[in-house]
């Protein structure tokens, strides 16, 4: 699988998706349903998460219309999303995204960062404001 999750720190109050190489849209909804398991298993109120985007990644076929599969997937727990190591066409595929999800009620709060250090600042100051 090109989806590892993993708890980005102690608290465990934030998850990362290490994402390499090739990767399915199956990977992806495993992934998805190994983090809400997480969540639901962590005694934090609110949950950030990483999507990390390491070097040579391929993105499946199909990304605009896929990703709005995931739109009505949320966790009551989930906080900011961070994608870290998103290029243009990334970028373009998270923007409709969250265009959809806007215009379906089901907002998603998400930002982008350049490092993994950055992400983390992000969550917390997010998690600071909330």
């Amino acid at each position: 699988m090109g989806i590892a999750v993993i708890w980005d720190n102690s608290e465990k109050t934030i998850l990362r998706y290490d994402i390499q190489g090739a990767w399915t849209w199956d990977d992806l909804r495993r992934a998805m349903d190994e983090i809400f398991t997480l969540m639901d298993e962590s005694s934090a109120p609110r949950i950030g998460t990483i999507a990390n985007f390491v070097a040579g990644v391929k993105i499946p076929g199909d990304a605009l219309s896929r990703l709005s599969e995931f739109t009505g997937r949320s966790h009551p727990k989930a906080g900011l999303t961070v994608i870290v190591g998103a290029g243009f066409i990334l970028k373009t595929a998270f923007s409709a995204f969250k265009r959809a999800a806007s215009l379906a009620g089901k907002p998603v709060d998400f930002a982008y960062a350049d490092t993994l250090d950055s992400a983390r600042k992000l969550i917390g100051q997010h998690k600071n404001r909330n």
